[in-house]
């Protein structure tokens, strides 16, 4: 995730710049998520966020790197683990982007 956090530590004006951070960040959150034994099950980006869905077991997590333009939380990733992946409610963890994330948020 360290391209990725270096990327979404820029300031972004163009949609360019985002789809770039789009493809990084995809490359390397399927890293994070094999690391952890999940599957990425839905993935979008639009309106300069990240967002989508992964599964590890039987378990549904909603994920969300908030817009790049602002960045509200950080450079943190937003994680909840969720009913299934039609519903965004559930506790939330804010992880830093960084390599070893997910299985040190353990999940």
């Amino acid at each position: 995730m360290k391209t990725t956090a270096e990327l979404y530590a820029k300031k972004f004006k163009t949609e360019k710049q985002f789809i770039k951070l789009v493809d990084s960040f995809r490359a390397e959150f399927e890293k994070e998520l094999k690391t952890i034994k999940a599957k990425l099950i839905d993935f979008k980006a639009d309106n300069f966020a990240l967002s989508g869905y992964f599964k590890k077991g039987e378990r549904f997590f909603y994920f969300q790197l908030t817009d790049a333009r602002y960045k509200m939380y950080g450079a943190k990733l937003l994680v909840k683990e969720t009913k299934d992946e039609k519903h965004t409610s559930g506790i939330a963890k804010l992880i830093d982007l960084k390599v070893g994330m997910l299985k040190k948020a353990k999940f």
